[in-house]
């Protein structure tokens, strides 16, 4: 998955043109005083399971503060939320310092699984196009528990239902927020009237529930 690592690194470079990005096994750059921050990358490992892959970069990242290795972690996370929805989780170690350089060092790891093509699950929320690396969807019961004084378990509920709960991971949940009530179209299924009930921002999950749920063509 070389192409994939150069993909990234690409992203990277375009976007933050003032950091230099190498691959992991390029040679030179540690031999030298830092002027900008340092990004290096490599692949680290593949599986391969089925038409389903894992494929895990791994990056190190060089920086003369430690505050600015934070600050440049931050962006690139959120580089691979907005522009890889493939990446289905991200990993960071805790900071040290380069036992070589003497550098501030933070080390992080982006975890790619799923369909073969690696670009995710496709989808529309309000409308808008978008992917996420994984989709979990799950019917939840709703009503009000009716409990007799002194009693924790419910004897009986009233105005039972059924609601419909989505989990959204390895997406960009950047700008999501304004959507208070929405439709969401996965696959052959339509939700409606949809709330989000959980994001995490800038990378992570999402997760709504919806009081509709229709099959299209149905």
């Amino acid at each position: 998955m070389d192409d994939l690592l150069e993909q990234v690194l690409a992203c990277f470079r375009e976007e933050v043109p003032e950091v230099e990005f190498r691959r992991g096994s390029a040679s030179g750059w540690g031999t030298r005083l830092l002027t900008v921050p340092v990004v290096s990358g490599e692949v680290l490992s593949q599986r391969q399971e089925g038409d389903s892959r894992e494929t895990v970069l791994q990056f190190s990242l060089f920086s003369v503060e430690r505050e600015q290795g934070e600050e440049l972690l931050s962006t690139l996370w959120s580089l691979l939320a907005e522009h890889f929805p493939g990446c289905a989780r991200l990993e960071r170690a805790a900071g040290a310092v380069d036992s070589w350089t003497g550098l501030p060092l933070l080390a992080f790891r982006a975890v790619f699984g799923g369909p073969e093509d690696g670009q995710g699950v496709p989808l529309l929320l309000g409308g808008k196009a978008c992917r996420a690396a994984a989709v979990k969807a799950q019917t939840v019961h709703t009503g009000e528990p009716l409990v007799a004084v002194g009693e924790e378990t419910p004897f009986a509920w009233r105005n039972t239902g059924a609601a419909y709960q989505v989990e959204l991971q390895g997406m960009s949940t950047q700008g999501l927020e304004r959507l208070a009530s929405f439709s969401a179209e996965i696959g052959d299924r339509v939700y409606t009237g949809c709330r989000w009930r959980q994001l995490e921002q800038p990378w992570g999950k999402a997760v709504f529930t919806a009081q509709n749920c229709e099959e299209q063509g149905e």
